[in-house]
């Protein structure tokens, strides 16, 4: 394909809308030797202090279609699955999750984490350990705290091994939040942004902070036939009206 074929198909995939990754009739216009440099360049794309996220979102919708068309088990386990097809895919969903985390698109990180749940598990031992596997589970474990998915949380926390549960910070660190939670110390909750292992998760505490008082309004309307705004303020947490 020429450089504005490449041009076209890219801008197609984004005029076809972030919620439609796989266009299977549609021919990606990466080839086999420039992937990896795509890779790299979306990668670069995600860690960027200013990125442009509606190009990144259709570098990742292009490098999807590559992955469908062109790898013969993406999101599938396969016997023969070569090293480099899982950590191009894994490397690429990773940056998904923690781009979407940092842009607050949770629809979008719900769909990237659900995809690279597979490569934590079904691809275990097909290459290295990957660096920032905890670090994205414990981000996916506020997330399900923050919408009250506790069963799920519960699930999700059970695949995790017990050595790491106990000793690793990016999992202990929402572990915590939950028996916070549980206990109703609400204030320890909102604290808890201010001791974070990552940036990231400071945002999710706020979206979990964004729960918590939606859970409280909605149980204070039917508890309190009056209540002055101050004191809703205090209970919520707000540090001013």
């Amino acid at each position: 394909l020429t450089h504005n074929q490449t041009s076209m198909a890219d801008d197609g995939l984004a005029k076809a809308g972030w919620d439609q990754y796989f266009h299977i009739g549609e021919r990606d216009a990466t080839d086999s030797s420039d992937l990896a440099s795509r890779v790299a360049q979306f990668r670069d794309m995600a860690e960027s202090a200013s990125v442009d996220y509606e190009r990144a979102k259709s570098l990742l919708a292009s490098l999807k279609v590559h992955f469908v068309t062109n790898f013969a088990s993406f999101l599938v386990e396969g016997a023969d699955t070569p090293v480099d097809q899982v950590l191009y895919a894994r490397d690429t969903l990773e940056n998904a999750v923690l781009l979407c985390a940092r842009m607050g698109d949770l629809d979008a990180f719900d769909i990237n984490m659900a995809q690279l749940k597979t490569y934590y598990t079904d691809f275990r031992g097909k290459a290295r350990p990957s660096e920032r596997e905890y670090m994205i589970r414990g981000l996916n474990l506020l997330r399900l705290l923050a919408q009250h998915s506790r069963a799920r949380f519960h699930t999700e926390l059970e695949l995790i091994p017990i050595d790491q549960r106990e000793s690793n910070v990016w999992i202990t660190h929402p572990v915590k939040l939950e028996r916070h939670l549980m206990e109703g110390a609400y204030s320890k909750v909102w604290a808890s942004r201010m001791d974070v292992p990552h940036p990231t998760y400071a945002l999710f505490v706020e979206e979990l902070m964004k729960t918590v008082r939606k859970e409280f309004a909605a149980r204070a309307e039917k508890s309190f036939e009056r209540l002055r705004v101050t004191e809703a303020c205090r209970m919520l947490l707000f540090d001013s009206l």
